[in-house]
This record gives C-alpha cells, sequence and structure tokens, in this order.
C-alpha cells in the first residue's frame, strides 16, 4: 500500500466492493452499445448492492448483509423499501462512473491547480469525439476480463506497461479529439494545457504522483510536506508556458 500514488483509489475499492469499482455485465453494454444496456447493467449493480440503512428504523443498520434486491422481496423488521428508499441507494452508489443525470467520472485523483484542465480535456477528446470514442472501446474491448486488475493497477500510476500502453495511445487520441472539437469547446489554455501534461507526464511514463513522491523523498530534514508540495507546484507553474 505504500508504495501507491493513488490512495484516494485504493480507499474507495476497500470501502464497499458492492458500491465501488466496476459493474459487473459490461459485456452487455459492448454487445448492444445503447442507453437501455447502460441503464441495465447499472440498475443490476443498484440491486445488489449492499443496504447500509433503513431509514424507516431510525437510519439503522441491518443485523446482517442485506442488498436491495432480497430487501424488494423480503422486508427487514417489517419494513419493505419505497422509491424514497431507492434514491437513498442510489445516492449511496460510488463506482468509478456514476450517473446524476450527468457522468460522474470518479476516478480522477485531485489534482494541483495547474493541471486541472487536463483530466476535464482529456475526457472531452474521447467521450465528445463519435471517431475517438467508437477507437478507444475498440481498444479496450479485448480487456473487458481484465479490465477490474488493470484499474487496481492503476492505483501505481503508469508503472505496469499494459497501463502505461494504454494511458499513452489514449492520451494522444484525447489530445486529437480535443483538438477538433470546436472552439466554444477549447478555453483558453486547455488545449496546450493537456499537451504539455502529456509531454511532462503521460508520455514520460509518469505522473503528478510520481514528481511529489520523488520530491518528498529528497526534501530536507527541515521542510514540511506542504513546502514540498508548494515548490512542486511552483516548478509545474513554470513548465506550464
Amino acid at each position: 500500500m505504500t508504495e501507491s500514488l493513488s490512495f484516494r483509489s485504493l480507499a474507495w475499492r476497500e470501502l464497499d466492493p458492492s458500491r465501488t469499482g466496476l459493474p459487473k455485465g459490461l459485456e452487455l453494454i459492448l454487445r448492444q452499445l445503447n442507453k437501455a444496456s447502460c441503464v441495465d447493467v447499472y440498475t443490476e449493480m443498484v440491486l445488489d448492492s449492499q443496504v447500509i440503512f433503513v431509514e424507516a428504523l431510525g437510519y439503522k443498520v441491518p443485523v446482517k448483509p442485506f442488498t436491495f434486491r432480497q430487501w424488494l422481496s423480503e422486508s427487514i423488521e417489517g419494513i419493505n423499501p419505497t422509491v424514497k428508499d431507492f434514491e437513498t441507494q442510489l445516492s449511496l452508489m460510488f463506482p468509478e462512473v456514476r450517473p446524476r443525470n450527468f457522468l460522474e467520472i470518479r476516478s480522477i485523483d485531485c489534482q494541483s491547480q495547474v493541471w486541472q484542465v487536463a483530466p476535464a480535456a482529456f475526457c472531452t477528446g474521447i467521450l465528445y469525439d463519435d471517431q475517438n470514442l467508437i477507437e478507444a472501446i475498440d481498444l479496450l474491448a479485448p480487456e473487458l476480463p481484465r479490465l477490474d486488475s488493470l484499474l487496481v493497477k492503476a492505483a501505481n500510476g503508469l508503472r505496469d506497461e499494459v497501463v502505461r500502453g494504454y494511458a499513452q495511445r489514449l492520451m494522444e487520441m484525447a489530445i486529437e479529439g480535443f483538438s477538433r472539437l470546436p472552439s466554444c469547446f477549447l478555453l483558453e489554455g486547455s488545449l496546450r494545457n493537456i499537451e504539455n501534461f502529456n509531454k511532462i507526464f503521460t508520455s514520460q511514463g509518469r505522473t503528478p504522483g510520481d514528481d511529489l513522491k520523488e520530491a518528498y523523498q529528497k526534501r530536507s530534514n527541515n521542510q514540511s510536506l506542504y513546502e514540498v508540495i508548494c515548490s512542486v507546484d511552483r516548478r509545474w507553474q513554470e513548465l506550464d508556458v
């Protein structure tokens, strides 16, 4: 665990496997590639997730593991679920991508202000460009059986050869797709920011976490963690020009 570059990823995965990570049944989405299949797969994940509490019982925690699907067929101390209970269950889901009338992409660690545009530009360049979206699906489809294991490895940044290869290819695609979008999508400096991020990090098989870890390991005895972060942040600002 000490070797991880993303403690956020590890913490969420340890929280509750039934409510985090990737949903099962992604093969169905690949076969149909429509909104209905996405809704079906996510609904199954919600139904198979653990009930955290029963509001009608004073937010009491069930004495034994109980999925929402089980609750639909078997009451908990005489209480059956309502639509409001299902809405609550939806609000307690924390997968890598959570639908909330928009797609909440939760797998991205909080970035320095210098690089906060880069993840948004990356996702936009892949998801909003039809050509890239299809190519990304085709690229990752063969990895579907081990996608979850790759997600685990991604907590260590780009050290894994397979993760690094996909990250670098997808980053190239994202930059190309982002640059093809109408100007209304291009916040001033956003294309430069993602290109610099790729040049400094992804193309080199690195992440911002690598810079922070190395700087901390090389710090002087009287230098605080906050001072280390600030010094790295200043260097990043000088590079993003």
